[in-house]
C-alpha cells in the first residue's frame, strides 16, 4: 500500500525507474505509472524523447516476484490438499 501512496504515476515522476530515452521534463504528461505482474511490482510509460512513441521501465525484483509465486502456490497446496483423518479409538 505504501508503495503506490499518491498513485503509481505519482511514484513514477518521484522515484522511477526512469531511462536514458525518456522525455526530460517537469511536465506530468510524460509518465504514466501503473502496477505491473511480471516482474511484481510498478512499470512505468515514459514519452520518448525522440517522439517516437514511450518506452516501459519496471521497479519490480525477480526474486520478490519468485518469493511472492512460491508463497500463493504453497498456500494453494496447503489448502487445497486433504487432511488426513486420524483413526478414532473407543
Amino acid at each position: 500500500m505504501a508503495a503506490n501512496y499518491k498513485g503509481a504515476t505519482f511514484k513514477c515522476l518521484v522515484e522511477g525507474p526512469s531511462s536514458s530515452l525518456a522525455e526530460v521534463s517537469e511536465r506530468s504528461d510524460i509518465v504514466t505509472g501503473h502496477p505491473a505482474l511480471w516482474p511484481l511490482g510498478r512499470a512505468c510509460d515514459w514519452k520518448r524523447s525522440d517522439g517516437a512513441g514511450t518506452i516501459t521501465t519496471y521497479s519490480g525484483s525477480w526474486p520478490g516476484t519468485v518469493e511472492s509465486l512460491v508463497l500463493l502456490v504453497g498456500g494453494a497446496v496447503l489448502t487445497l490438499t486433504p487432511r488426513r483423518q486420524q483413526p478414532r479409538t473407543v
